[in-house]
């Protein structure tokens, strides 16, 4: 019926916040939190402590969202880890898969690109990787100027955060961890119950119980807008 996952929707909440502080450095929002939790690293380095606020753990909480939705688009190659980073330019499965040997597993992008040519280094890199990562990432184009990597949002089309469009990034997460047989069985599910030839207030009962949105003492106790779980009529 179009309500959205409460968790999800705080969750793409959160992300906004991180976006803010990843795209303005010179804000008085991350001058604060970089005094107070990362003064020696940037943003994407700083870690969870235990001495961190809520509201700080919380803004990494949504930092580990974006890294999992942004990709990477290459400059100098300095930012990036090759490994670890999203940068590889298909739509599932961003991260570099080839099998790495210890000595680069915190290698950066920048050692693949040759620095006088601004070209890839096609023989490090036939080494490195698998022959279809290795064609892919020699079709990746690169500056000419010395330019800083920098992340985006792909799931929109000027690469811009929008809440939504992590919202439906997470829901499309979602769904990918669902089997297809399942799928396709919560699919017919749902059709069999709107095509039932009952009154509507019946199919908003039955969907709101389906999803656990009725308000039981259960329910309640979690949101928290009463305390006990106690019945009022048995005790």
């Amino acid at each position: 019926m179009g309500f959205r996952d409460i968790a999800m929707f705080n969750d793409s909440l959160l992300v906004k916040q991180a976006w803010r502080l990843l795209k303005h450095p010179n804000s008085l929002l991350h001058k604060v939190f970089k005094t107070r939790f990362f003064p020696n690293c940037t943003f994407m380095e700083a870690k969870h402590s235990s001495g961190g606020s809520h509201a700080w753990n919380s803004i990494l909480h949504g930092r580990d969202v974006l890294l999992r939705g942004c990709r990477w688009r290459i400059g100098n190659g300095k930012a990036m880890s090759i490994c670890q980073d999203h940068w590889l330019p298909r739509k599932n499965m961003p991260q570099v898969l080839s099998p790495m040997v210890e000595t680069l597993a915190g290698a950066k992008v920048e050692i693949l690109i040759k620095e006088d040519t601004r070209q890839w280094d096609y023989r490090l890199i036939d080494g490195m990787f698998t022959l279809e990562e290795a064609d892919l990432i020699k079709s990746i184009p690169l500056s000419r100027c010395k330019a800083k990597d920098t992340l985006f949002w792909p799931f929109i089309s000027n690469g811009i955060y929008t809440s939504k469009s992590v919202y439906r990034f997470l829901k499309s997460e979602e769904q990918t961890e669902i089997g297809e047989e399942q799928r396709a069985q919560i699919k017919e599910l749902w059709r069999k119950i709107w095509s039932l030839q009952v009154p509507n207030k019946i199919k908003n009962l039955v969907w709101r119980a389906c999803r656990n949105s009725l308000p039981t003492k259960d329910n309640l106790v979690q949101r928290p807008i009463i305390e006990s779980l106690t019945c009022d009529r048995c005790k």
